[in-house]
This record gives structure tokens, C-alpha cells and sequence, in this order.
């Protein structure tokens, strides 16, 4: 990739990172729902005021393409932003941050579930290396392994595996929409899709903390709308096999995170898992490419 790239995808990993912490700021004020809502929409309206309305475009009129939108809006963002926040609020950001690198490990197995590619040996291995990462985070834990840990544990991998679903979806249907346009589109989707669970929720707004706000004000703008452009960037130009590739800093940002704003106490078991699961990342889909 040029250096252009790479600088999107270290700083889209540090954004994306940091979304687990402001999660965590946010969810005991707001609730997971809510958190999300209000992230949305402060992303959306973020974009709006930066690219317009990117519905008037004739490249977004096609019915494919708002197909594709729909799809990638609910995949990307409305849902597995929901089942994250959960994960936070039920197990703790660096919790979620590890789960969330399991990504890459669901889009090779969709390419050999639809695709009929075959794996290497590598490939196999690096699969299995990455969940038993995800197998050691949930068995090594202190004590009696709760019902919520299983949950935690079940909505994070389902929400990686909506992005990798996503992050095909639009390599493939959406590939010729600028990535401002596509980022404005799929977080106004979103947002208006969180609608009911918005207004169900709508009463933990009063009495919200500055903590709160704080944190759900920068996930929208930073971890949502600048994120989405610099993740529909890599996308557009380097492909979704290598913008997958943020979840190899993800992890790594967000226990970082996770200790500088949160104050979360990490063990020498949640490094090591966070370690292996990134391991078996990398030998599942390999290293990006250097070159443009």
C-alpha cells in the first residue's frame, strides 16, 4: 500500500480503538442502545455538513446500490455497533477490542464457504490459532465463567462477523461510490434505522453526565465519521481483504485505551490472547503489501 494508506489504517486503528473506550464512557449514562443512536446520528450529521446530501448523487439512485447501502449500513454500523456496546457494557473495552479482530478470520471463512477458495495449510492453521485465542480469553478467566461472559463472547462474534460480511458486500456492489458518500450514506441509514430503539431509550438522556457526553459525542465524531471515510478509503483503494487489516491495531489501540481513559487493569492472560487471536489474524490473511 502507499503511505497514504498506511497512514489511514494506523489512524483508523487508533480511532477504532479508542471506540471501546468512549463506549465504556458513554454506556452507563446512555445504555448500549442509546450510546449507539446517539453515535450515529452525530456521525451523520457530521457528514452531511462535510459532503451534502449524498443521496442526491446519481451514483447512490441505482436500486442495487441502495440495496448494497442498506445491507452495509445495517452490517457496518447499526448492528454490530449494538452488539459491541453490549459486549462494553457486559465485559469491559479491551473485552470487546479483542473480539473485534476476529474479523478477518470470518471473511476468509465466507470466501471458502462462498467463494470456494481453498486455504492453504497457513490459512487453517492461522483460523484456528485466532478463535482458540478467542477459546483461551473466555476459559482463562477468574472463576465460575458467567452466562454473560457467553453472551459477551457470542454477540462480539457475531458483530465481527457482520463486518466482514459488510466489508464484502462493498467491495463488491459498492466499489465505484466515492468513500465520502458511501460513509454518509450507510451512517444515515443506520441512524435512521436506530430510530424505535432511540426512542424507547430516549429518557437516559436527562440528567447525562459531561463523562457521558463526552464520550458519545467523540464516538460520533471521530470513531464514526472520520472513521467511516478513512474505512471506505481502504476499502475503495487497497481492497477489503487489507482494510480488514485495521483489526490487526484495533486490539492493540483499544487496551491501550481502555487503560489511559478507562483505568481498566489488564492481566498478562489479556495480553496473551489479545496476542494470539492477532497471530492467527496474521496468518489467515498475511501481512499488507508494501506496495502500491
Amino acid at each position: 500500500m502507499s503511505m497514504t494508506l498506511w497512514i489511514c489504517l494506523i489512524s483508523l486503528g487508533a480511532l477504532w480503538g479508542a471506540s471501546f473506550a468512549f463506549i465504556g464512557l458513554a454506556v452507563p449514562d446512555f445504555g448500549p442502545y442509546m450510546t449507539v443512536q446517539i453515535r450515529m446520528v452525530i456521525g451523520a450529521l457530521a457528514l452531511w455538513a462535510w459532503t451534502g446530501n449524498p443521496f442526491g448523487n446519481a451514483l447512490l439512485r441505482h436500486r442495487g446500490t441502495v440495496a448494497a447501502l442498506a445491507a452495509v449500513g445495517l452490517l457496518n454500523a447499526a448492528v454490530p455497533y449494538c452488539l459491541f456496546a453490549l459486549v462494553v457494557s457486559l465485559q469491559g473495552a479491551a473485552f470487546g477490542a479483542i473480539l473485534n479482530a476476529t474479523a478477518p478470520l470470518f471473511a476468509s471463512l465466507l470466501a471458502i464457504t462462498f467463494l470456494r477458495d481453498r486455504p492453504g495449510w497457513i490459512t487453517a492453521l492461522g483460523m484456528s490459532v485466532g478463535f482458540a485465542g478467542t477459546a483461551a480469553l473466555m476459559m482463562g478467566r477468574s472463576g465460575p465463567i458467567e452466562q454473560t461472559s457467553w453472551l459477551a463472547l457470542l454477540l462480539g462474534l457475531c458483530g465481527s462477523a457482520m463486518y466482514a460480511i459488510s466489508a464484502l458486500v462493498s467491495r463488491r456492489f459498492l466499489r465505484a461510490v466515492p468513500p465520502n458518500l458511501l460513509a454518509t450514506a450507510t451512517c444515515s441509514i443506520a441512524a435512521f434505522a436506530l430510530i424505535p430503539v432511540g426512542l424507547s431509550h430516549w429518557s437516559t438522556i436527562h440528567g447525562a453526565s459531561v463523562r457521558g457526553w463526552t464520550g458519545a459525542i467523540s464516538l460520533g465524531l471521530l470513531s464514526t465519521a472520520l472513521g467511516h471515510v478513512l474505512y471506505f478509503k481502504l476499502v475503495s483503494e487497497a481492497g477489503a481483504h487489507r482494510a480488514l487489516s485495521v483489526t490487526y491495531l484495533v486490539p492493540l489501540f483499544g487496551l491501550l485505551w481502555s487503560v489511559l481513559i478507562l483505568g481498566e487493569r489488564l492481566t498478562v492472560l489479556t495480553v496473551l490472547c489479545a496476542i494470539v487471536v492477532l497471530g492467527g489474524v496474521v496468518l489467515t490473511v498475511g501481512l499488507p503489501s508494501r506496495q502500491k
